[in-house]
């Protein structure tokens, strides 16, 4: 049976578990705690992780069988640092979670990496600016989307083949920014380095207007790669469309999410903003082909997220929910609810497929998916679209 039948067939009982709760879960409760950026600048996260986990806990209870039962409470990190460390003590010494997930914006589990280290307790990142492969040697820490490296590994990548040789960065002055930085000046980047940087620029992230960051963008450049994450790409790639500029803009993952296709609507022609993308982006508009690593995985999740949101579709953000919760809730059944169980689970993880991709976790290895599961899509009408699969691993013969 397939993971869209199994969550068609769930009782009331089994969804209500997506429900806030204010009791500790007892031995035969597991629960999650998700921070969520309801409000604040990244508040374009907020449905795509709640639908996610709601996904992940209809499964998790389907597969439990009555003999574990998932649940899920929920706090609002709101985009800030500080809210995100309220959200932490919260769920941990009050509501008694027995792993968090989230947040989503590298400030924020920046903040939490010293409570996370002291409470010995998981936690799942939903973000990609923070953390090398290793997430900081934090040995309870994990990570669902690629390095801010590996992303700009592969745009490089995707540059090449298309046979450009000079590009022209611009970041947002954040940690996402900062990964911008040090992929293009620290010696361990250079040979992913594969197109001459012309120059680079640095904008505030909730800037109105890029257009001076624009203004400087040399004629001779291929490309534009566009550093910054959440609402901040929107106020970028409107720019670049208004300074007329002719060579293709590409952008981190972020842009492929449905609020921010929405915002870039009569801000952006087609054909000329591209995105380094995972696989629910061509999911979305149901061009992910057969036979990729992810496709079966991706796929499954699309079907029930749609079922269950009728009218929604699949992102990066919502499919990154989803694999952190059922990658804990894997571990759980398999191996134990103990935090040493789980971490032995997933370090013996291996070409594991997810919704967002390809997962190959480690002791050395705590963020999953490298620049192998990096796939380009191309704006037009609205939405992103396919455009590469890049170096996407197929799937088992």
């Amino acid at each position: 049976m397939t993971v869209g039948l199994l969550l068609l067939t769930l009782s009331i009982a089994a969804a209500c578990g997506a429900g806030q709760s204010e009791e500790s879960g007892g031995d035969g409760v597991f629960k999650f705690g998700v921070i969520v950026e309801e409000t604040g600048n990244a508040s374009v996260f907020s449905e795509p992780t709640k639908q996610g986990y709601q996904v992940a806990l209809d499964e998790l209870n389907a597969r439990a069988g009555g003999d574990v039962t998932f649940e899920a409470v929920t706090c609002d990190g709101a985009s800030n640092p500080q809210k995100a460390i309220a959200c932490y003590e919260r769920l941990v010494d009050r509501e008694g979670v027995d792993a968090v997930v989230g947040p989503t914006i590298s400030a924020s589990v920046i903040a939490l990496d010293p409570l996370v280290r002291q409470s010995g307790k998981i936690l799942y990142y939903l973000g990609g600016g923070y953390g090398e492969r290793d997430m900081d040697q934090n040995p309870t820490m994990f990570g669902a989307l690629s390095t801010t490296e590996d992303v700009m590994s592969g745009i490089f990548a995707w540059g090449k083949e298309q046979g450009y040789s000079d590009a022209y960065v611009i970041n947002t002055a954040d940690a996402t920014g900062n990964d911008c930085r040090e992929f293009l000046e620290l010696p361990e980047y250079e040979d992913a380095r594969v197109l001459e940087v012309l120059g680079r620029d640095e904008m505030a992230i909730d800037a109105q207007s890029a257009a001076a960051q624009m203004a400087k963008v040399p004629e001779d450049a291929d490309m534009v790669v566009l550093c910054a994450t959440g609402g901040a790409g929107i106020v970028m790639a409107a720019s670049y469309e208004q300074a007329g500029l002719e060579m293709p803009a590409v952008a981190l993952h972020s842009q492929a999410l449905p609020a921010v296709e929405q915002g870039m609507q009569d801000a952006v022609s087609n054909d000329k903003l591209y995105v380094a993308g995972f696989c629910p982006l061509a999911a979305a508009t149901d061009e992910l082909p057969e036979g990729y690593a992810c496709s079966e995985a991706t796929a499954a999740f699309t079907e029930a997220l749609r079922a269950k949101f009728p009218g929604e579709e699949p992102s990066f953000a919502s499919a990154a929910t989803y694999d952190a919760l059922t990658q804990i809730g894997s571990a759980v059944l398999e191996e134990g609810r103990g935090t040493d169980q789980i971490v032995s689970w997933f370090e013996s993880q291996d070409a594991l497929p997810g919704a967002n991709g390809v997962y190959n976790f480690g002791p050395k290895q705590h963020r999953g998916m490298g620049p192998e599961s990096i796939i380009m899509g191309i704006y037009r009408d609205g939405r992103f679209h396919l455009e590469s699969m890049l170096d996407m691993p197929e799937g088992e013969s």
